[in-house]
C-alpha cells in the first residue's frame, strides 16, 4: 500500500505550485480581464491561492501583503477602480505593502477552472483521503472537484 499521506502533500503542493506559476507568469496590467465572481460553494480554492499569493509575494520587496475586505470587493465591483490588475504597491505607514485585488482570486478561479489539472489533483487527493479514512473534509473535496471539473468541461 502507497503512503497516502505523502501523497496528500504533494497534490497540495502540486496545487500550490500550479497556482504560484500562473501568477509568476501573469501580466498584470489594467487591460487583462476582470471576472465575475463566481460562488464555488467551498473555500478550498481560496486555502491554496492565499498560500500561493504569500509565497508569490514574497519575490517583492516590500514588508507587507495586505488582501481584499468584502467591502473593498464591492467598491471595487461598483467602481472598477482598478481595472484589471490582480495587485497593487501601497505605501501604507508601516512601510511599502502588496494588495492583492478582488480580480486575484477571481482570475485565480478562472484558470483553474481552465485546466483540467486542479479537478484532477482533487479527485486524487480524495482517492487518497478515502484510502486514509480521512472523512473530515472529503465532502468539500468532492464537491469543489466536481464543480472545476463541470466547469472546465462546459466552457
Amino acid at each position: 500500500m502507497g503512503d497516502f499521506k505523502k501523497a496528500i502533500e504533494v497534490y497540495d503542493q502540486g496545487i500550490i505550485a500550479f497556482i504560484r506559476n500562473f501568477l509568476s507568469t501573469y501580466e498584470n496590467n489594467r487591460k487583462q480581464k476582470i471576472y465575475k465572481h463566481t460562488n464555488v460553494g467551498t473555500d478550498l480554492y481560496l486555502k491554496y491561492s492565499m498560500e500561493a499569493l504569500v509565497e508569490h509575494g514574497v519575490r517583492f520587496d516590500t514588508g507587507y501583503l495586505l488582501f481584499p475586505t468584502p467591502e473593498m470587493a464591492m467598491h471595487e465591483m461598483e467602481t472598477r477602480e482598478h481595472e484589471g490588475l490582480m495587485w497593487v504597491k501601497k505605501e501604507t505607514k508601516k512601510g511599502d505593502a502588496i494588495l492583492y485585488l478582488p480580480n486575484c482570486f477571481d482570475t485565480i478561479r478562472a484558470y483553474l477552472a481552465s485546466d483540467s489539472f486542479y479537478c484532477m489533483a482533487l479527485e486524487n487527493r480524495t482517492t487518497a483521503m478515502q484510502e486514509l479514512g480521512d472523512t473530515e473534509n472529503l465532502e468539500d473535496y468532492l464537491k469543489e472537484a466536481k464543480f472545476f471539473r463541470t466547469w472546465y468541461e462546459t466552457r
